[in-house]
């Protein structure tokens, strides 16, 4: 290696955490100086889809290497979201701000779905302690769900009696979320994929979910915290006690 390669290391091996340095090819071989990026093997990946989708397909990316790479901690500041600082801890900047995650990957047209409403109630890293009674009368209010994606395991908001889409791996559920109308989900890898193919989405939090991970100009966040774990009831240790087991538990 020489000083005109860019190491890419994901440390942590979700869609989003993946996708949070999806630009960083580009920017590094258009702009950076740098000849050849490569993507460390030492990345994490929770799904071999994911290297598919974010690394193998992106024609910036030159080739997988055994090397390792820098991991910086980084604080968002205002003014900029959490793709902004990464490209800014890596020694990268092409003046712009608000960065959306990339893939090249072209979602494949479902004629079906074009007027569906499509919910996705799945998640797996911590999306704060919600209301299921918000979420559920948010999603009644709006029109209800045409479709629901097939719960996988952790999730909130499972609507009864509605269709279920299943998505064989990740270039489906691709496919699903750029042909329906309105696609709505949890503050997980979905909204972070949603926003790199570019499809504007509602997004779900809760309190205590991390406000760098609500990265997406595009989207529509919308909180629907539990009451008690507002910070109303900081005060309350008996309540504050139960918020942050609640949260333990959905991590």
């Amino acid at each position: 290696m020489n000083s005109k390669d860019f190491i890419i290391r994901i440390k942590y091996g979700g869609l989003g955490d993946h996708l949070f340095w999806s630009h960083l090819p580009r920017i590094a071989k258009t702009l950076g100086g740098y000849e050849k990026v490569y993507i460390s093997n030492y990345s994490d990946y929770r799904h071999p889809d994911y290297r598919k989708l974010v690394w193998e397909l992106n024609p910036f990316v030159d080739v997988f290497c055994d090397e390792d790479g820098p991991y910086p901690e980084v604080v968002v500041p205002a003014g900029m979201n959490l793709l902004d600082s990464i490209m800014l801890a890596r020694g990268l900047d092409d003046g712009n701000r608000f960065h959306e995650p990339e893939i090249f990957y072209r979602p494949r047209v479902r004629a079906e779905l074009a007027s569906a409403q499509v919910f996705d109630p799945n998640y797996i890293s911590n999306v704060g302690v919600f209301s299921n009674n918000k979420l559920i009368s948010y999603l009644k209010k709006t029109g209800g769900v045409d479709y629901q994606m097939c719960v996988r395991g952790k999730c909130y908001g499972v609507q009864q009696g509605v269709p279920i889409l299943s998505s064989s791996d990740i270039f489906e559920y691709c496919d699903i979320i750029a042909s329906c109308k309105s696609f709505l989900c949890l503050t997980s890898g979905g909204a972070t994929l949603a926003s790199a193919i570019r499809k504007p989405a509602v997004v779900f939090y809760g309190y205590g979910q991390n406000p760098e991970h609500r990265h997406s100009k595009l989207h529509q966040y919308v909180d629907v915290s539990l009451m008690f774990a507002r910070p109303l009831w900081r005060g309350n240790r008996l309540l504050r006690a139960a918020a942050a087991k609640i949260l333990r538990r959905n991590r």
